[in-house]
C-alpha cells in the first residue's frame, strides 16, 4: 500500500531549536508532537510500537522530495510576499496523501 504523509515545519532565526521542541531526552524523536493524526491505513500496534522506540515510522522519497518541494515553495513565499507571509513556527503543513488531508495547523511548545 502507497501512503504519504507530510509535515514540514520551517523555523525562522528566533524560533526554539527543532530538538528543544521534539526530542527526547534519551534522543528520540517525540513522534505523537509531530503527528497530528493518523491516517485510516494505519495499523495502530505498529505505531504504538514505533512511539514507544520499537518500530520505525514508515517513509519513502517520495515524502523527502515532496518535503523539499512544499519547503522551496515556502521560500518563494518569503521571497515574493515578504518573510512574515510563510508558514514558520509554531505553524505547520501537514499533509497526507492516502486520506487526502491538508491541514495548517500550529503547536504549543511543552
Amino acid at each position: 500500500m502507497f501512503t504519504l504523509k507530510i509535515e514540514e515545519p520551517v523555523f525562522q532565526p528566533e524560533a526554539p531549536l527543532y530538538q528543544d521542541l521534539y526530542m527526547l531526552p534519551d534522543g528520540r524523536i517525540d513522534l505523537p508532537k509531530i503527528i497530528p493524526r493518523l491516517g485510516s491505513y494505519a495499523v495502530q500496534k505498529h505505531w504504538d510500537a514505533c512511539f514507544a522506540g520499537r518500530g520505525h515510522a514508515p517513509t519513502c522519497v517520495i515524502g523527502a522530495t515532496t518535503a523539499a518541494g512544499m519547503m522551496v515553495s515556502e521560500i518563494m513565499r518569503a521571497i515574493l510576499l515578504g518573510r512574515d507571509q510563510m508558514v514558520s513556527y509554531p505553524e505547520y503543513l501537514y499533509v497526507d496523501f492516502f486520506d487526502y488531508h491538508y491541514v495548517r495547523g500550529s503547536v504549543v511548545p511543552a
